[in-house]
């Protein structure tokens, strides 16, 4: 955010597509507000983007300051932006979703179950809203979480998917566990809520069912 400030001009709207939680569940917009006086929009998923670069259609979701602004600048056809209003409830469930992914993933590797990764995936999505409330108390943005929520847990485009399933493959049959490659957004994303979580005393119990696998 720091280096942002001695290039971006004063009255430059930023679109912000950077994902991520940080230190006491900080969002990417709210740390760049802290640094900057710009008006700050956020674009986020469902964006997986395997399906994007074969033209496959998908709507994104944009909130912030200034969000339609940003909107005509994309393709209306076959990349849909839809307008969200809370910038920060977007990102952090962008972010925060890649933990349902890593354990869903887990679940299909290690059972096979549609029902086990459904069942998993309600629980946990109540426990991210519940924590989203503690954090702003405000509800977490519905669209932009839910259609990005199906999208990575079920898909096996999904890095975060596809890690928690060689996971529970790996434990299942005994083997090594598979080694980290690239970004697999939802480890730290857990660790983020885990650290939260364990300072201001909240029980998560199907992110720490997942946590304590």
């Amino acid at each position: 955010a720091e280096m942002l400030q001695k290039i971006v001009k004063a009255k430059q709207p930023i679109l912000c597509c950077t994902k991520g939680l940080f230190s006491q569940l900080r969002t990417p917009t709210e740390i760049l507000e802290h640094v900057l006086s710009n008006d700050i929009a956020t674009l986020n998923g469902p964006n997986l983007s395997t399906e994007m670069m074969a033209d496959k259609p998908t709507i994104t979701t944009i909130a912030g300051k200034r969000a339609q602004y940003w909107t005509k600048h994309f393709d209306r056809t076959r990349f849909l932006p839809v307008i969200e209003r809370d910038a920060v409830g977007c990102e952090f469930g962008a972010a925060a979703k890649n933990i349902i992914a890593i354990g869903t993933g887990f679940i299909d590797g290690y059972f096979g179950s549609c029902n086990a990764m459904g069942s998993f995936a309600g629980l946990a999505a109540l426990d991210l809203m519940t924590l989203y409330r503690h954090k702003t108390a405000r509800h977490l943005p519905h669209l932009s979480f839910l259609s990005d929520l199906f999208a990575t847990s079920m898909s096996e485009e999904s890095r975060n998917h596809s890690y928690g399933h060689s996971f529970g493959q790996a434990v299942k049959n005994k083997k090594t566990l598979p080694k980290i490659e690239g970004t697999i957004e939802g480890l730290r994303a857990l660790d983020m809520v885990t650290e939260y979580c364990r300072k201001n005393k909240i029980e998560l119990r199907a992110i720490e069912a997942l946590n304590s696998t």
